[in-house]
């Protein structure tokens, strides 16, 4: 009942805030906090990603796991008392899921003790398919693991493996059986919301090579948390075109906030930015402390975050947008916050993880916006380089037209990043690449090379929402 119940939570604790009970929803979120550290702890696949020194599952563990279990399925039937909320976090019916996959199919990933499986859900069909996929829970685990453990060249390497396994485990049967829809909707589960579907590669070599096919080329690949919550965004999102303007209008840039002790490369992004929205508040350096940030997040329908992402595995509320002087803005401080955008970029490393929770399925930043109020959301699911990212960011707000929407924008800029040439470069962004070598054949060759054709520079931002 409980992991049923967690389908349908940002939404209706969205609508508990708004009423005015934040008091319930603060009492809530300390539970489930609580609920997802001691479960984390007492479940095995989480061995190769569990904070170093944490002892494994427990006795000691089983019984405040079980008071504080019996202490949430109390306060949720105090809150089914508070007048239009008898109907909290009720699973959703078919009829509730449906209605997320008006405009495109949603695919829900999973993986259980006899293998993997994608259930799909499409317009206007009475009941859900389902795609056997070959990815185990074990090497779902060992492939999460590998990510999250995983930094510089080894991050490259671990990327490499990962993309290759998961076209095998998961995307070309996906891709399979989905083939008549140009996009589609993922929505993992459990482990597998570390990992970037959407850059699985359709190659047998474990390392990337220039003519590799990715699902991205084949198919726009979006992800929600669940479907009530991609419901309320692509509400939002349907509001935002109903309006004269018919597009977002007023943007807000947080742009390095600690440019003495974590300077971030942001002169491209901020450009294209500033450029595309030239209503704007932008908050530099010392500017972006979290009171001018709370203060600004409201008016504004399109919120760009160049800065820093700290995600805490265990105690995912503890995940945070880092301002200026040392300030944390966190994720329980944001779900106590109402906006209303079209979207929210977190231009930060990281802000797609989630926290390693066995029942809680899907919380992260790029969730929390969504649930307090964005319907849509750029997000990291590693420490993209720099220059990657300020490339990447620039290309997105270049491509994203009237007439085009965010998350295909933010595909188009992938697969311009990944194929865009050192000579291509040092034309448009003369200061992102240096001179390269001297010598006419080694010159040519250079000009030539893609030098972000990996996935770790590209693959690692992913879009959720509408």
């Amino acid at each position: 009942m409980l992991s049923e119940a967690l389908e349908r939570e940002p939404a209706d604790l969205g609508r508990l805030a708004d009423a005015g009970r934040g008091d319930l929803v603060r009492r809530y979120h300390d539970h489930t906090h609580a609920i997802a550290e001691l479960a984390a702890l007492l479940d095995p696949s989480n061995e190769g990603v569990r904070r170093p020194g944490t002892p494994a599952a427990a006795g000691q563990w089983t019984e405040p796991l079980k008071r504080r279990r019996e202490a949430l399925k109390g306060l949720i039937d105090e809150i089914r008392a508070v007048d239009g909320f008898g109907e909290f976090l009720k699973p959703p019916s078919l009829e509730d899921i449906s209605a997320a996959a008006e405009t495109q199919p949603l695919v829900y990933l999973l993986v259980t003790p006899w293998g993997g499986l994608a259930l799909t859900v499409e317009r206007g069909k009475d009941r859900p398919g389902h795609v056997e996929l070959p990815l185990s829970r074990d090497l779902a685990g060992l492939l999460a693991a590998h990510l999250l453990s995983s930094n510089g060249p080894a991050l490259l390497r671990a990327i490499g493996v990962i993309t290759a396994a998961l076209w095998t485990g998961a995307m070309k049967p996906v891709l399979l059986a989905m083939a008549d829809h140009r996009a589609i909707t993922l929505i993992p589960a459990g482990t597998l919301s570390f990992l970037p579907f959407h850059a699985a590669r359709g190659s047998a070599n474990l390392q990337p090579a220039p003519d590799d096919t990715y699902a991205l080329d084949l198919m726009r690949l979006t992800y929600a948390p669940n479907a009530r919550t991609l419901s309320q965004a692509a509400r939002r999102a349907r509001g935002q075109r109903s309006r004269e303007t018919r597009r977002p209008t007023r943007l807000l840039a947080i742009d390095d906030p600690e440019p003495d002790t974590a300077p971030l490369r942001t002169d491209a992004e901020m450009t294209a930015a500033l450029r595309r929205f030239p209503d704007h508040i932008r908050l530099r350096g010392g500017e972006a402390t979290a009171a001018r940030t709370l203060e600004h997040l409201p008016a504004c329908d399109v919120l760009h975050f160049a800065c820093h992402g700290v995600v805490s595995l265990l105690s995912p509320l503890e995940s945070s947008l880092r301002l200026s002087g040392g300030e944390h803005l966190k994720l329980d401080t944001l779900m106590d916050t109402r906006i209303n955008a079209r979207l929210s970029v977190l231009s930060a490393c990281s802000t797609h993880v989630s926290g390693i929770q066995s029942s809680y399925e899907s919380v992260n930043l790029s969730s929390a916006f969504l649930v307090i109020g964005a319907a849509g959301v750029v997000a990291s699911q590693w420490q993209v380089p720099d220059e990657a990212t300020n490339l990447l960011m620039a290309a997105f707000y270049d491509c994203w037209e009237e007439d085009v929407e965010p998350s295909e924008a933010l595909r188009r800029a992938q697969l311009w990043l990944r194929n865009i040439t050192n000579q291509e470069l040092r034309e448009s962004f003369p200061d992102t690449v240096g001179p390269g070598p001297s010598g006419t054949v080694p010159r040519l060759l250079w000009l030539g090379t893609k030098p972000y054709t990996h996935p770790y520079f590209w693959a690692g931002f992913t879009y959720t929402g509408s």
